[in-house]
């Protein structure tokens, strides 16, 4: 039976990376303004981020990994926190954390409650074999490193002929190494182990991410609405949803690299302080080396960094510590860039970072050039508007006509995904997609909707129409400054649309004050993270996550400037202060548990529940009650647990046995235990594990499966073996060539591409063509690329807007009312059925209806009378239609009801009784969909030159060899 227990793993992290990290933080953060335990979740960030860096600079020496070396950069790492611990005689603070338990009791416990509600809620689902794609290519990395004590150059598990490897994102593989190294004291590498290990991570990343939001939010604002945003973004559901164990893909590590980086140069740039300068360093060598969200760090420095030089230069300063803030960020993206590069190709690449880092050292320089002038010359404050206005034109003359203004646009092309559809590959990934009018489902009481017969839909109408104009405006000044392509639609009247309106009130206020009252802010650094991050997450749904988490933020922004603007008007300062607080509190509270779309009640409130895969003999009396009412799969359970959960990991992580052990009543559940079953009980489904097994045991080492991409992840983690295409889409020609032969070719040309591509296996399932027992399923996006490779359609068009596509299609029928004769002999009668016919029009296929068939019934040669088609124009001697020899799958009615939908499927079964012999029906198929490879190898069961080697229990999945 699989045994993992997350809290000897944290005991581990304690040890490994929270202990000495907390050392080191109060040793160097010693005389910094912050309180005892923000700076112990500054060591425990730096614990994080510090071992796995000292692993990768072995590995760049040549030292491969190992136990050891986790246990030597562990060591290290104690002996440089120590000695700063000791030599900045930190554990002279140490007695300061009950004082600040005392006087800020509401701060310091809010911020406990912050990280571990955050790492709670989202520790709820871990496991080895959670339902997810990416994160098991990332999972890969590690998994090499435990096993072979390297990433290889070339490890040839994807795109063969092609050169690839993982060595992808170092810093958090090295992590995830290290982590599973001392839960297993050095064992061997086990695959199912190591992804439950990684399960935990993402927890621990979110719950620091929302740690250093407030961090940053505290930087400028009062603690406590620092706290309300950081929860705020906390709760939001597809934050919630992204940053589940299991999770383990590099988004939460980014969110959590980002927000150290954030808030500490937040914290240099106000302070001027160099210790947190170098800490926004390190974190900013975290994004790179650990996600791929670096654009997101440097886009908000781009606007920032030139804004902030001219705000110095007019107030007249005259210092260049800001300057050399900036360098540490530029030095560590050039570090960090030429590592990552070298350890790519296995030599030395120096790299400046490409066109990110080449903006980046523009506008440091402008910064730098600009306040050595001031320092240098000292302008005279009557002429300093004038100085600063040439200095803005300097930059607008740079943006526009030098390639400083060419990279810039290229950044902001790729960063923000403004550009068109490039590939036809595009148009089938969901994420790539319009993010919708409604955002209520994935931010919850956030994006909270209203309809015209709801009683405050009026009022929050007007803010919508206001802030739907706004950001139109600024969608086409955007394609204006970019010469871009973004298309904004106008939102649903919605919370979400009246919370924006007070961001731009309350932001608009705070640049009153910094650029008119010249006080102190960091507004324009927060402005600079927000706005961009939420104008294209507005659009694009790949980007909505991050919409939710920063726009989120901007509550410590509305409860702070707010304050400060009411602040004039009322005498009672604390009443003030206390009805913001509520404000933010109720829409937190909302958030997170009392609107009907809340992620983190549920899961928080049913966390005592034990699921079934922990602990099958505790649930043992629950299964045999169960089993009692009839629900035959706890039976099972009910019986032997132990033996049952021993029958393999597909036995002991059963879906449903989860879910009845975390409900009530599993035949009448609240929705709040539904909802919390469903997202701690998935995994990956039963089929995929036992075909995956299958190929680990049963196929040679170095195996490669021809399937589609979506399983290549999967191939290489659980099976062990190696794909043809995967997830990472590196090469779209062969990506549609696999759609090509899937759909379109012949199997003596799928064993040509198989073999061009060095594969053995084929495999088929059940998502590639059936959805919900009906033809569909992912068939359309494979018929899409596959027309595409024949060039019969491109990506200037949607999927299913050409002839190629029309014709790739399993036929189907629409049954009226009308009547029809089938036999004028015997007086049997059907139902008119009618099929859509396609010719090439101008814009595409045009369609019409006519009818084809008499739906009628017809007997098989056992005697078995079935429903059955027709021909209306094909007719016998005697006058009676012919049959047409296909089995009918009904689909239901069409939406208007009038008629009644079904498909036809051909097969090779001799069942059929014509002119006295038993037939099959194979002659009468119609278009290419019946010959395709998909629909012979998954639905027919034969592909010529092939051997089918495995089927699953349930036949979702198929798996071929070509024969030798």
């Amino acid at each position: 039976m699989f045994s993992f227990n997350p809290f000897y793993l944290l005991l581990w992290i304690f040890i490994a990376n929270f202990l000495p990290g907390a050392l080191l933080s109060l040793g160097l953060l010693k005389e910094k303004k912050l309180l005892l335990i923000e700076k112990i979740g500054f060591g425990f960030a730096l614990g994080v981020i510090l071992p796995p860096f000292f692993l990768f600079l072995f590995q760049l020496t040549g030292i491969n990994y190992s136990f050891a070396t986790a246990f030597a950069a562990t060591l290290i790492f104690y002996a440089i926190s120590i000695a700063i611990f000791y030599y900045k005689k930190g554990f002279e603070g140490l007695g300061g954390i009950k004082t600040e338990a005392s006087e800020q009791r509401w701060v310091f416990l809010g911020i406990i409650l912050l990280v571990l509600l955050a790492f709670w809620i989202r520790l709820q689902s871990y496991g080895p074999i959670f339902q997810e794609l990416d994160p098991y290519y990332y999972a890969y990395e590690p998994y090499l490193y435990l096993s072979k004590g390297f990433a290889p150059l070339n490890d040839e598990t994807a795109w063969w002929p092609h050169e690839v490897n993982h060595r992808i994102k170092p810093v958090l593989s090295f992590l995830e190494a290290e982590w599973y190294s001392f839960y297993t004291w050095g064992g061997k590498a086990d695959n199912y182990l190591l992804s439950a290990v990684c399960s935990v991570y993402p927890p621990i990343a979110a719950a620091l991410a929302v740690f250093f939001l407030y961090i940053f939010l505290s930087s400028e604002y009062k603690r406590e609405y620092a706290l309300l945003a950081a929860f705020l973004a906390s709760f939001i559901p597809i934050f919630i949803l992204k940053t589940m164990a299991g999770e383990f893909e590099i988004q939460p590590y980014a969110f959590f690299s980002l927000s150290l980086f954030f808030a500490s140069y937040a914290l240099a740039i106000k302070n001027r302080d160099f210790v947190f300068a170098s800490i926004a360093a390190l974190a900013l060598s975290a994004v790179y080396l650990g996600s791929s969200s670096i654009v997101v760090a440097i886009s908000a420095l781009l606007i920032f960094i030139p804004i902030h030089a001219i705000h110095i230069f007019m107030k007249g300063e005259k210092e260049l510590a800001p300057v050399f803030i900036n360098l540490f960020v530029l030095f560590s993206l050039i570090i960090s860039s030429t590592l990552s590069k070298t350890y790519a190709s296995d030599r030395f690449v120096f790299d400046v970072g490409g066109s990110i880092g080449y903006a980046l050292f523009g506008v440091v320089a402008f910064m730098a050039g600009l306040l050595y002038f001031e320092k240098k010359y000292s302008p005279d404050k009557s002429k300093i508007i004038n100085y600063a206005g040439i200095a803005m034109a300097i930059l607008v003359v740079a943006f526009f006509f030098t390639p400083f203004g060419e990279i810039i646009k290229t950044i902001a092309s790729n960063s923000l995904q403004v550009a068109q559809y490039t590939l036809p590959l595009h148009r089938t990934i969901q994420e790539q997609g319009l993010a919708g009018s409604n955002f209520y489902g994935s931010l919850g009481f956030l994006g909270k909707t209203f309809s015209q017969q709801d009683i405050l839909y009026a009022f929050f109408a007007i803010f919508t129409s206001f802030v739907n104009t706004i950001y139109g405006i600024g969608v086409g000044v955007v394609n204006t400054i970019f010469e871009s392509s973004l298309v904004y639609d106008d939102k649903d009247v919605s919370f979400l649309m009246f919370f924006i309106f007070l961001v731009l009130v309350s932001s608009a206020y705070a640049l009153y004050r910094k650029f008119i009252l010249r006080e102190e802010s960091l507004i324009v650094l927060f402005l600079a993270i927000v706005f961009p991050v939420s104008l294209v997450g507005i659009i694009k749904a790949k980007y909505t996550i991050y919409m939710g988490y920063f726009l989120a933020m901007s509550l410590a922004i509305i409860l702070g400037e707010f304050e400060r603007m009411l602040s004039p008007f009322f005498h009672n300062k604390n009443a003030l202060f206390n009805s913001l607080v509520a404000f933010g509190f109720l829409v937190v509270l909302f958030e997170g548990f009392l609107d009907p779309s809340s992620y983190a009640g549920p899961l928080l409130f049913n966390s005592y529940k034990v699921r079934f895969q922990d602990n099958p003999l505790g649930l043992q009396s629950k299964m045999a009650t169960l089993c009692s009412m009839g629900l035959t799969e706890a039976c099972y359970a009910a019986q032997d647990p132990i033996g049952y959960a021993n029958q393999g990991i597909n036995k002991q992580f059963d879906y449903a046995l989860c879910v009845y052990s975390l409900l009530s009543n599993p035949q009448s559940p609240s929705p709040s235990e539904q909802l919390a079953a469903t997202i701690r009980c998935q995994r990956v489904a039963s089929y995929w594990i036992d075909s995956m097994e299958w190929l680990r045991y049963n196929t040679p080492e170095g195996s490669r499966i021809i399937s589609w991409w979506d399983y290549g992840h999967w191939e290489n983690y659980f099976a062990l073996r190696n794909a043809v295409i995967r997830n990472e889409h590196a090469y779209h020609d062969m990506i549609t060539d696999v759609a090509h032969d899937f759909i379109m070719d012949s199997e003596p040309a799928l064993i040509q591409t198989m073999k061009k591509y060095g594969a053995q296996y084929a495999l088929f399932d059940s998502e590639l063509i059936f959805s919900g027992g009906h033809f569909g399923g992912k068939f359309g996006a494979l018929n899409y690329l596959a027309c595409a490779h024949a060039n019969l359609t491109d990506v200037s068009k949607w999927p299913g807007q050409s002839l190629c596509e029309f014709e790739n299609t399993w036929e189907q029928i629409y049954v009226s009312s009308e009547e029809c004769v089938v036999s004028p002999i015997t007086g049997k009668k059907g139902r008119v059925a009618y099929v859509i016919t396609a010719t090439e029009g101008p814009s595409g296929p045009q369609t019409s209806f006519k009818p084809f068939y008499c739906f009628s019934t017809a007997k098989l040669a056992d005697g078995k009378e079935i429903p059955a088609t027709y021909y209306l124009e094909r007719k016998n001697e005697a006058g009676e239609l012919l049959l047409n020899k296909a089995f009918l799958l009904y689909d239901g009615k069409t939406s208007s009801g009038g008629y009644d939908v079904y498909t036809l499927l051909y097969t090779k079964d001799k069942v059929w009784l014509e002119n006295g012999s038993v037939v099959d029906g194979w002659s009468d198929r119609k278009g290419r969909f019946y010959d395709s490879n998909l629909y012979k190898g998954f639905v027919l069961k034969e592909l010529e030159g092939f051997e089918l080697v495995y089927t699953t229990p349930d036949e979702a999945v198929k798996i071929y060899k070509i024969k030798e």
